[in-house]
């Protein structure tokens, strides 16, 4: 696609942010690739894991796609798909905990909180706002890697990948969160950066606003339509029924 037809989809995308047609009391975050930037550390612990555990060397361009489902299956994911990764003797469990590993010792240097997040979850708790976060993570490593940036505190509610039997993209993750923030799903506005974001949050009948930031590769995802795009987390302010009050926001602070 083009970077004007691009463009252009963009802003058929964007174009209910002026609505104001639904009111959110809530907004739903993933958080890989959408509060916290983990791709790169994804990515090579990823393939790391796969190198060690089975010899084997799976192109770093094969994981985002990937990136979304638990981490379990994003394994065996592969090893169901890849004939030349042979699945170890000790099973998915023994690559896990090689990849789970090596996202302990790099991940204080790797990890990285996107340009605009703290200040936008600021100001929607300042008007608010209930949140949420929904992951496919275990709950310890999210937890641990939230706490890395003091954002756990913003949230009202996490969701992770053992609270439910049925993970992205199924709806059953959004599903609960918005029973635990006590908030309809049709007043919940889901944001992520991956398709089994947006498919897991329409079956739930939520809105989605596409994480432009953090989607990698982006076409893939605007080829879903979502109801948004943001390029940038505080893009999320400009809802108008989402913040009712101006007067959340810093006054004059510029949000990335």
């Amino acid at each position: 696609m083009t970077s004007e037809s691009a463009r252009q989809r963009d802003i058929q995308s964007v174009s209910p942010l002026t609505s104001g047609s639904t009111e959110f009391r809530a907004v739903l975050f993933d958080l890989d690739g959408t509060l916290i930037d983990s791709k790169p550390l994804i990515k090579a612990a990823f393939v790391h894991a796969l190198k060690q555990a089975s010899s084997y060397d799976f192109p770093v361009e094969g994981v985002p796609p990937l990136i979304g489902l638990p981490l379990r299956a994003m394994f065996e994911r592969v090893y169901g798909t890849e004939r030349q990764a042979r699945t170890p003797e000790g099973g998915v469990d023994s690559v896990l905990a090689i990849y789970r590993e090596y996202l302990r010792i790099y991940e204080k240097k790797l990890l990285k909180v996107f340009p605009g997040v703290i200040e936008t979850l600021e100001a929607l708790r300042g008007a608010g706002v209930r949140l949420a976060v929904v992951t496919s993570k275990m709950d310890s490593v999210a937890l641990r890697h939230m706490k890395l940036f003091s954002m756990d505190s913003f949230f009202d509610t996490m969701v992770s990948e053992q609270d439910t039997a049925r993970h992205k993209p199924e709806p059953d993750p959004f599903l609960l969160a918005s029973s635990r923030l006590e908030v309809p799903a049709g007043q919940c506005l889901a944001v992520g950066d991956a398709i089994a974001d947006l498919q897991s949050a329409r079956a739930a009948g939520m809105r989605f606003g596409a994480a432009a930031w953090g989607a990698e590769p982006l076409e893939p995802l605007l080829d879903e339509e979502p109801d948004y795009v943001f390029d940038r987390p505080g893009d999320i302010l400009e809802v108008p029924s989402l913040v009712r009050s101006r007067a959340a926001f810093h006054a004059g602070k510029h949000i990335p």
